[in-house]
């Protein structure tokens, strides 16, 4: 009998042992803001949980972004099955448009709401017209903090252009051709090949023109010059 007492004591104990020893998990489900399940673990009682998976991401709105902020609860030592909801903060964002002079659109962005608008489009260039050439100076309004959609416009500077008078002139100073050049500009002349008559003693061919005219700053008066070509002696030679 007691024998008997002593092997139910010491099955009782080896299974306490046994109990003691025992491990208790609880399931830690990661979820999204939609309850979308990002991830779930096991994790020992006691134990705090850590997130592994990708970072938890909101879709933009019409009105706002989102950026994830952390979760539901505080992360703790674990206790219970326990479900962490992702949190996210939302920032209102604005549509800004640069349009050119013309209303072209040159670049378009959204920027949060607070933020300092950019422009990353090329530079804004205005061909110049028969009257002004054009520089880009700047944004109409001034950027500034963004709180509302907004369209910025370029603005340029109009500089007067100034025109040059070129006349070309033959060798007896008859106008061949006449042309009005911008300021800075090259020429060129579109006249016909000027020529000279010849004399007693020589052709005559016309070889360049008297004044550089690739950069016209001033009215100018281009003549041409000839290269004279001896007349070869014709009839019998008497010596």
């Amino acid at each position: 009998m007691k024998k008997a007492l002593k092997l139910v004591m010491s099955s009782v104990v080896l299974l306490s042992f046994i109990s003691c020893n025992k491990k208790v998990t609880y399931t830690v489900t990661w979820q999204n803001y939609d309850n979308t399940i990002l991830k779930t673990d096991t994790v020992n009682k006691g134990e705090i949980p850590e997130y592994h998976g990708e970072t938890p991401t909101k879709e933009t709105d019409e009105t706002y972004v989102y950026e994830f902020i952390g979760w539901s609860e505080e992360i703790q030592e674990i206790t219970k099955d326990t479900t962490y909801t992702a949190l996210f903060k939302a920032t209102r964002y604005y549509h800004v448009t640069f349009l050119d002079y013309d209303n072209t659109s040159l670049y378009e962005s959204i920027v949060l709401e607070g933020e300092l608008p950019s422009y990353q489009g090329n530079n804004p260039i205005r061909e110049e017209d028969d009257v002004f050439s054009y520089e880009f100076n700047g944004w109409s309004p001034e950027i500034t903090s963004i709180d509302e959609n907004i369209k910025y416009i370029a603005t340029y500077t109009a500089t007067r252009i100034i025109y040059y008078h070129v006349t070309f002139l033959n060798y007896d100073s008859s106008v061949l051709y006449e042309v009005d050049v911008k300021e800075g500009r090259a020429t060129s002349y579109l006249g016909e090949t000027p020529t000279k008559p010849e004399d007693d003693e020589f052709t005559y061919e016309f070889e360049r023109w008297d004044q550089d005219y690739s950069s016209v700053t001033s009215d100018l008066f281009i003549k041409a010059i000839y290269k004279p070509i001896n007349k070869e002696p014709w009839g019998p030679i008497i010596i």
